[in-house]
């Protein structure tokens, strides 16, 4: 059952996403027939997996077969700052290209769909980061392959980037921003390391918990999220037991397709704003972060929005195949129970965060606030990292 709040009889809503997605095992292949739409010339962005794995070189040949002239750029680690992307602008401008093809995770999705718009629309990566230059409709056309099943940036409108020196991370957000198409093959997540593998997992599992909270949910994106809590909650475990079952992988792949359409079409909650910060500090991945927020934030949140939290547990307590009491704290105790069987509980104390950063991470946070159930305007947001701090699991 989808909650109250998303009876048809009482809301509207418009819902855009205007990527073509092509998904499905061995849909690689078809990277010729997807591309010579856009032209001749390709720039294939990428970090240093797709090189190792061979994944590149085979791209590469697909493509200049079917007669499309390519390059490759890696400039990307794991989180993609301005310099990156000003570094991948500059080699457009030098090259001129049809189409930028970003192979790799989110990281690499979000610095070539920001690379896109900034070489067209001139300026530098930063201008755009603090909105001291505006967006027009102007862009490269970006074809994402996604390696990793987590991120749903080869569906959303939005690229997320940081600047170390400022401590600032955000996203450059518009219609702009959306791929032109998303080739979504999940054997390519079958080289993903367990590690990468759970964190990545996690991030689905977050977008839809918090688009199915968010102020700005629909039915649609209710939906979506019931369907993504419950496979993810089932199937993550399944894959770490198990790193070849294609079943599994192909299921992540598909709901992490699907909550890029959710994050375009109804956002995130507080956690992913108040990781921004705590990503540029430490240096750590994007989910992992997540991971030592979250219980904190449910813990937080629950009285603001306890129906839809509810239902949350109702769905994963039917993929965890468990029951636990005392009805209030489902959600929490079953959000423990399916973290430690991924193996993925951090501290935010393991991240490097002492006590006495929470009041300067809190100062950092920027961004749409609006969306969390619990925030308001004199919400002082610094009470979750100080939970984090001092959460302790059984």
């Amino acid at each position: 059952m989808i909650s109250d709040p998303f009876k048809l009889t009482d809301i509207s809503w418009t819902s855009y996403l205007p990527t073509k997605i092509l998904f499905g095992l061995n849909t690689l292949n078809k990277i010729d027939e997807i591309c010579s739409n856009y032209g001749k010339s390709a720039l294939i962005v990428s970090g240093n997996s797709p090189l190792k794995t061979g994944l590149l070189n085979r791209c590469v040949t697909l493509l200049e077969t079917a007669g499309i002239h390519v390059k490759n750029c890696n400039a990307i680690t794991s989180e993609p700052t301005v310099h990156q992307v000003n570094e991948i602008v500059s080699y457009i401008r030098n090259h001129k290209f049809d189409m930028l093809i970003a192979l790799g995770g989110g990281s690499v999705i979000d610095a070539t769909k920001a690379a896109a718009v900034i070489a067209i629309q001139g300026g530098k990566a930063e201008e755009y980061l603090t909105e001291n230059k505006k967006l027009t409709d102007k862009t490269i056309p970006v074809i994402a392959i996604p390696t990793t099943a987590g991120t749903g940036a080869e569906t959303s409108k939005g690229a997320i980037i940081s600047w170390p020196e400022k401590e600032l991370k955000g996203g450059i957000r518009g219609n702009m921003i959306f791929p032109k198409a998303a080739i979504v093959d999940p054997e390519l997540t079958l080289t993903l390391s367990p590690e990468f593998t759970r964190i990545t997992g996690f991030d689905i599992f977050t977008h839809a918990v918090e688009t199915y909270l968010s102020r700005k949910a629909t039915y649609v994106t209710a939906l979506f999220s019931r369907q993504a809590i419950k496979a993810v909650t089932q199937y993550l475990p399944k894959i770490l037991l198990n790193p070849n079952d294609l079943e599994a992988r192909a299921n992540l792949s598909f709901y992490s397709m699907l909550m890029g359409y959710n994050l375009a079409n109804s956002s995130t909650c507080l956690p992913h704003r108040l990781q921004y910060p705590l990503g540029v500090l430490t240096g750590t991945p994007h989910a992992l972060g997540l991971a030592a927020l979250y219980p904190a934030w449910v813990k937080t949140t629950y009285q603001k929005s306890s129906k839809r939290f509810d239902d949350i547990a109702e769905w994963m307590g039917g993929a965890l195949d468990t029951e636990i009491e005392n009805k209030p704290s489902d959600i929490y105790n079953l959000l423990i129970l399916f973290m430690k069987t991924v193996d993925l509980l951090p501290a935010i104390q393991d991240l490097g965060i002492t006590e006495n950063m929470c009041d300067q991470l809190a100062k950092l946070v920027s961004g749409n606030l609006a969306n969390d159930p619990w925030w308001h305007e004199e919400a002082d947001i610094s009470v979750i990292y100080r939970e984090a701090f001092n959460f302790q699991p059984d």
